[in-house]
């Protein structure tokens, strides 16, 4: 019916299923099979094997037997039929239960970690991590004080300083008292190394959500104060990193500039499972971060 292979120049010309194609069930004629007891061993019967053929055997052999009473081989004494058949199923569902709870509680007590431990465990390795792209150079540039200043910051650029035209934001964060940030910063990065990078938008954060010289406890206060975050939910926040073009130029900064770690997915990731594991604040005041160490020691020259 099926299953021919057929060689040309002495090589098979069926590679897979698509030009050999393998009978299907209803297609299959009626085959019994007998298994001859022989005094050896148990092997293997058949593809699927000797495993589900011990289930299968006597489920079947109970079914076909209905209320029939069956002589119990075990003790040659004990009926079975149907409704005692039903009582093992139970009894033997039941035994199985208790043994997976007691198994389950075991382990619980022999656990010293609990579950909102472990939970919180896992909020503080994400919120560090979070820290550590709110810190970095691309990032905490930009989140500067009411100084206006950006700063030039990261392992390009040698020293920290402030921007190196000596450019201000102003109070309106995008130079309107000046200088407009999109006068140089155009849609897109400069194709030259440390050329001037771009976005659709270029300006500076809003004076409340300060990240430059922070530690990770303040930044922590600051994006869940709504007053201080843009008036966002930490779910916003989230979304907020994912989709903000000029969020995403801190991954993408051009060329010479180092790129914030992780990625925008994994960061709105790390703050979601911090937020659902309730956004515990950490308790330390020190600075992590490398970078913003560094930024301590930057004394501020305005011209």
């Amino acid at each position: 019916m099926m299953g021919e292979i057929t060689l040309l120049d002495g090589k098979v010309q069926q590679t897979n299923f698509h030009n050999y194609d393998a009978i299907r069930m209803h297609q299959a004629p009626v085959i019994h099979t007998q298994i001859l007891e022989n005094g050896e061993r148990i092997r293997g019967i058949g593809e699927p094997g000797t495993p589900p053929a011990a289930p299968r055997l006597p489920t079947q052999y109970l079914r076909q037997q209905a209320c029939a009473c069956v002589k119990c081989h075990l003790t040659n004494t004990f009926n079975l039929c149907r409704s005692n058949i039903m009582k093992i199923k139970l009894f033997l569902l039941k035994t199985a239960a208790l043994i997976l709870m007691s198994a389950f509680f075991a382990t619980a007590q022999s656990n010293p970690l609990q579950t909102d431990e472990i939970s919180q465990s896992r909020a503080a390795e994400a919120w560090s991590k979070v820290y550590q792209v709110f810190s970095h150079p691309r990032c905490a540039n930009c989140h500067v004080p009411d100084d206006n200043l950006p700063r030039w910051s990261g392992p390009s650029y040698g020293k920290t300083s402030v921007h190196g035209m000596n450019i201000s934001g102003g109070q309106s964060r995008i130079g309107v008292e000046t200088v407009m940030c999109s006068t140089c910063h155009a849609h897109s990065n400069s194709d030259e190394p440390h050329g001037p990078p771009g976005s659709p938008v270029w300006m500076l954060a809003p004076v409340e959500m300060l990240w430059w010289q922070q530690s990770s406890k303040q930044i922590c206060e600051q994006i869940k104060d709504p007053t201080r975050n843009g008036g966002r939910t930490l779910e916003e926040v989230a979304h907020h990193i994912q989709e903000d073009e000029l969020v995403h130029w801190g991954w993408d900064p051009g060329k010479g500039r180092e790129p914030a770690p992780y990625s925008a997915k994994e960061t709105a990731d790390f703050v979601t499972l911090w937020a659902n594991a309730g956004a515990p604040v950490p308790n330390s005041q020190r600075i992590n971060n490398v970078w913003a160490i560094r930024q301590k020691s930057l004394s501020v020259y305005c011209p």
